[in-house]
């Protein structure tokens, strides 16, 4: 009965830290980075990431697979296509939580700029968590189309 209590914990610990793994590795990003957006009034906006080196920023689709922009500290996004995005940088994925957004109880991150907030919510359900963790958002507003 021991040695099947011993092999249940050792796989149980497996499981645990194969997860972990599997997360990726997050990092505090450094004092005196900003993420900003700026709008450009036809429904798009420009993102501007500084103070970090980005390694790869991940766009988050709405209507297809997240696209992997590679090194780049600009990014423009169609509103209407995606608003969501996270980078990684030489620490691994920027840490993102709910609890440093900026209608927290906190005040939000200092690296929050203009126009960016935090989304911890599932795109799916937006009443749970987002089980693959929170990202950057665009708060710009939608530019109704003109008629």
């Amino acid at each position: 009965m021991k040695k099947v209590l011993s092999i249940f914990a050792v796989l149980i610990s497996i499981f645990i830290f194969s997860g972990m793994a599997l997360a990726g590795d997050v990092g505090e990003l450094p004092t005196g980075t900003s993420v900003c957006a700026v709008c450009n009034g036809d429904n798009t906006a420009t993102v501007k990431i500084t103070g970090v080196s980005v390694k790869n920023y991940a766009m988050f689709s709405y209507y297809q697979d997240t696209q992997n922009l590679g090194a780049v500290n600009e990014v423009k996004h169609n509103l209407d296509k995606s608003r969501r995005f996270n980078f990684t940088f030489d620490k691994g994925w920027a840490g993102l939580d709910g609890a440093i957004k900026k209608g927290s109880a906190y005040g939000g991150a200092s690296f929050l700029g203009d126009n960016i907030d935090i989304d911890d919510r599932d795109p799916h359900n937006p009443n749970k968590i987002n089980p693959n963790g929170a990202c950057f958002v665009i708060t710009c507003p939608t530019v109704k189309a003109k008629k």
